[in-house]
């Protein structure tokens, strides 16, 4: 199987989140083999995995590290490279 950096219609993709990071299934129509790629974001508890097609078909992480907190993390690429946006999840400041 031949893998794109984006799925093709018809492609399986199966999204894991464990507490020792995130894992990428991909299989082509058949779905009778199967690659994987992970542990994305390692040593991170990774609660939530979610992919939106639209535009460059972005995958979105929920992380949670010990040190600093949870964040959300995106790949554009499937993986190869991660980012994070410039302000974490957070509450806004409310004045009553």
């Amino acid at each position: 199987m031949t893998q794109s950096k984006r799925p093709r219609s018809g492609d399986g993709v199966l999204l894991v989140g464990t507490r020792k990071g995130g894992f990428i299934f991909r299989s082509d129509e058949a779905r009778k083999d199967w690659s994987m790629t992970g542990p994305h974001t390692p040593g991170n508890d990774v609660f939530h995995l979610t992919y939106d097609p639209r535009g460059r078909g972005r995958v979105f992480a929920a992380v949670t590290g010990g040190w600093f907190g949870p964040t959300v993390q995106f790949t554009d690429h499937f993986g190869e490279t991660w980012e994070q946006p410039e302000t974490r999840p957070g509450f806004a400041n409310r004045q009553d």
